[in-house]
Formats: C-alpha cells, structure tokens, sequence
C-alpha cells in the first residue's frame, strides 16, 4: 500500500491525476519486489528501472522521480522504453482467447507462438498483428514471460515493468546500519520520556567491523537525525546499558541526556 496523501481527485486536472496514479502504481510494483525478495524497506537500494511503451507516461513519472525514490528507498532512478536490457522476453500462448478460434490447429499455433523472438513479441505490444497460416495472432492472445537477468528482481503489469536492483553492497549494508541505528537511538528517547528537542550522547558497544564503519561513515548523519551531540564506541558494561541488534549485529547502547 503506498500512503499518499488523500487528495480530491475532482480538483485536480486530468495529467495530474494520471500521473498520481502512476506514482502509486510503480510505488506499489516496487514495494512488491521489495517483499518478494525479503528485502526490509530500512535497507536502501542502489537503482529502479521504469519501463514503459509510451514515453508520454515515463515524462510524466520523470516529474515525480524523487517522490519514487523517497518512497522506495532507492537512490537512483532510470526510466526506459526498452525492457531487454534487463529481461529475457519469450511468449506463449494465451488458450483463453485462441482457444475456440484454432480448435484443432491450437497445438501447432501454440507451437509457433513459443517461437517468436523479442522483435515480434514488441511487435504485438505496439498494436500490430503476425498472421500465422492458422490464423491472425495479436497481443491478447499470447502470455508474455519474463526471464529476469542476475541481479535485478522485476514486477510488472500491463502498463510498467518495474526492475529493482538487489545486489546489496557492503556501502547499501552500512546505510541500512545506520537507519537501523537512528531507529533504535530514536526508539530509546522514547523510552526515556526525553521531550523531542532534548540534546542526547550516545555510546555503543560493539563486536566487529561493520557497525563500526558505520558508525564512521555515517556519523554526522545519525548525530543530526537523533539530536545527539556525541557518538561514540566504548565500553559500557559498567552503565546501564540496553542491549542493541541491528541485523544480526550484537551489541549494547547507552542514551543519555547531554
């Protein structure tokens, strides 16, 4: 579900309107992909691939691209009317409508239909008609499949191909580190009664690298995004510490006020 703001549609012109509804759709494709691949919302990702036939469409969503990535979290975007660059297009045949019109010849037609390149298949996307010697084929009458290439994790309808690239980077782990950690941080003011514009420092406690690097790269970050004036690694098993997790990482965290 893509939490839009509510939004009275009769107010709006009829191009704002369609794009909003593409927005929500291609948010929604993503998030999909998201959850298929059990990929946490918290956790960034390097780049989106919008596909579509009619690049009157893809302007209109270019317009919105940084509300596509703030809300996928995602940081970079790249629209496209080509789709091969990132699947592998084959069809079959779609027996609900060639069914009762081939009859007896459906066998060879669905035969012929596996055969059609990816030419042929954009082909009937684009309106057009192959004429087989059983009869005429249009795009309603073959299923399209899609063999996504390694890496990328695609959605799509028959409007939008969605592709997300899901390759996860030690620097995109290290950023979900630290939304992780801004969570936690901020989950533990909340705990303590602090009042929103309380000044905090912050000490942790951890088992390897990674956090660690984190910590280091995105520091500054973390320290605005909690209001903490200090951030700092050490041992706290003499405080009253609260035990930390953030993706298998164990460790311990102190929060007070500054």
């Amino acid at each position: 579900h893509c939490d839009f703001p509510v939004v009275n549609e009769k107010y709006l012109n009829a191009e704002l309107v369609e794009k909003m509804a593409m927005v929500r759709d291609v948010v929604n494709m993503g998030r999909a992909v998201r959850a298929k691949q059990q990929i946490k919302n918290r956790q960034p990702l390097q780049k989106i691939t919008v596909i579509c036939r009619e690049n009157e469409k893809l302007q209109l969503l270019a317009e919105a691209k940084a509300l596509i990535l703030d809300e996928l979290n995602i940081y970079d975007i790249e629209f496209s009317q080509d789709e091969s660059s990132l699947v592998d297009l084959s069809a079959k045949a779609n027996f609900k409508t060639l069914g009762k019109r081939m009859g007896k010849d459906m066998k060879s037609v669905a035969t012929a239909i596996g055969t059609f390149s990816a030419t042929q298949i954009d082909e009937l996307q684009e309106g057009s008609t192959i004429t087989l010697p059983e009869g005429a084929i249009t795009a309603e009458d073959i299923i399209i499949q899609r063999a996504v290439k390694e890496g990328v994790a695609v959605e799509a309808d028959e409007r939008f191909t969605v592709a997300l690239d899901i390759t996860i980077t030690p620097e995109l782990e290290r950023a979900c580190n630290a939304r992780e950690l801004i969570n936690r941080i901020q989950n533990q003011r909340k705990e303590l009664d602090f009042e929103v514009t309380d000044k905090i420092e912050v000490k942790i406690e951890v088992e390897g690298d990674l956090l660690s690097q984190t910590i280091l790269e995105f520091g500054e970050h973390i320290k605005n995004e909690t209001l903490a004036q200090s951030l700092v690694l050490e041992d706290v098993s003499n405080e009253p510490f609260v035990e930390l997790e953030i993706n298998d990482i164990q460790g311990k965290m102190v929060v007070t006020k500054a």
